[in-house]
């Protein structure tokens, strides 16, 4: 049995696999808990309940900067609350073996979509994902490629003026200027006061499509990749992005 955890900064989500390369079964999705302590004793406690023992490895894709060396969270302006807290020691100790993967929840997306989605095993695929926060990561024929602090696409300063003019320091993941700033959920809730889903204010999704449009330019141009591959609820469910428009 092979177990798989995404704890990302709004949801958490459970899965096995009884083969290495079988089918996924999803065991459990909750709200991510504020402490690491209440995360993981929420993720031992599904995996008491549902998994089939033993256990063989289990990997755990985690939203921010990893060390991986050590398996916990570097910085995360999305889970600021889980930053340096050791979270392998909690899987184990509940399945008694050491092989436990921390990585970048977006490199684990971006790895699932080049060899099972939208990918290629082959060549480099681009992996951009918007949802609560903006990551990505560059996949080269089926591995995650090299990098010293991983990828950081949501980072890139797409507006200089903004980020010139801000006049105040500002935690990561909010600052001006930056692409997350700008079509994160997150970010746009605090500005206009509502859940993303609930703005259908065209002239704010004309907006986002265009600041979209320069960071996909940048991934291009400095990534090379053979695909791009676009994800996250920001992007899968909105009615109002026109992908004809982004591709052009």
């Amino acid at each position: 049995m092979f177990i798989t955890i995404d704890i990302g900064g709004t949801t958490t989500r459970v899965a096995s696999f009884p083969r290495f390369d079988g089918p996924m079964d999803v065991l459990d999705k909750f709200p991510t808990p504020d402490t690491p302590k209440a995360g993981m004793r929420k993720i031992t406690n599904c995996l008491d309940r549902h998994v089939r023992w033993p256990i063989k490895a289990v990997v755990v894709g985690i939203a921010g900067v990893v060390d991986a060396e050590n398996k916990k969270l570097f910085s995360s302006p999305n889970l600021p609350t889980w930053v340096g807290e050791p979270l392998a020691p909690y899987l184990e100790d509940f399945a008694e073996l050491e092989t436990v993967y921390m990585v970048n929840d977006t490199d684990l997306g971006g790895l699932g979509e080049a060899h099972e989605g939208a990918g290629s095993k082959k060549g480099i695929t681009a992996y951009l994902t918007v949802g609560t926060g903006v990551g990505g990561t560059r996949i080269v024929d089926g591995r995650i490629d090299r990098s010293t602090y991983g990828f950081e696409p949501g980072h890139q300063v797409i507006d200089v003026s903004d980020y010139l003019a801000a006049t105040e320091a500002s935690k990561e993941g909010s600052i001006r200027g930056h692409l997350e700033y700008y079509i994160s959920g997150r970010n746009i809730e605090q500005r206009t006061g509502k859940s993303a889903t609930d703005i259908q204010d065209e002239g704010l999704w004309a907006t986002f499509e265009n600041q979209l449009v320069a960071a996909l330019n940048n991934v291009i141009v400095f990534w090379s990749p053979d695909t791009v591959v676009l994800g996250g609820s920001m992007i899968i469910r909105n009615e109002y992005i026109s992908f004809a428009y982004l591709q052009k």
